[in-house]
């Protein structure tokens, strides 16, 4: 019978010279687990700039492209600017057989509810 070769010392393609000693690696355990205790929030603070990162920098992008002032002339962001132009006023404007049955609709006037929040003198 042949004898069963042993497994690999290490599972990855990283060559062995670059793989750390036991001894190094329980050194980098023991540094890394005493920091965290020393600074337990440093993880939450971290974490916390993540988040306000992420957030942050899409809104900043957003306010650059089409709210920034880069003077009148032609500049990189008219496109995207002209394009949200279009689509305010698309949304702000009413269609034409929405202007026929807005002035075919009777206008009443407004009733003051009995429980109004005015203040009576």
């Amino acid at each position: 019978m042949s004898a069963a070769r042993p497994p690999p010392a290490y599972r990855t393609s990283v060559p062995p010279t670059l793989i750390a000693s036991a001894e190094r690696q329980e050194v980098f355990r023991r540094r890394t687990a005493r920091l965290a205790e020393e600074r337990p929030f440093i993880g939450r603070i971290q974490r916390l700039s993540t988040i306000v990162s992420t957030a942050s920098v899409p809104a900043i992008v957003v306010y650059a492209v089409f709210f920034a002032d880069f003077g009148e002339e032609e500049h990189c962001f008219s496109p995207a600017r002209r394009w949200l132009d279009q689509k305010r006023d698309a949304f702000w404007t009413l269609s034409p057989s929405e202007r026929e049955a807005s002035a075919s609709r009777p206008t009443q006037p407004v009733q003051p509810s009995s429980g109004s929040a005015t203040p009576s003198a």
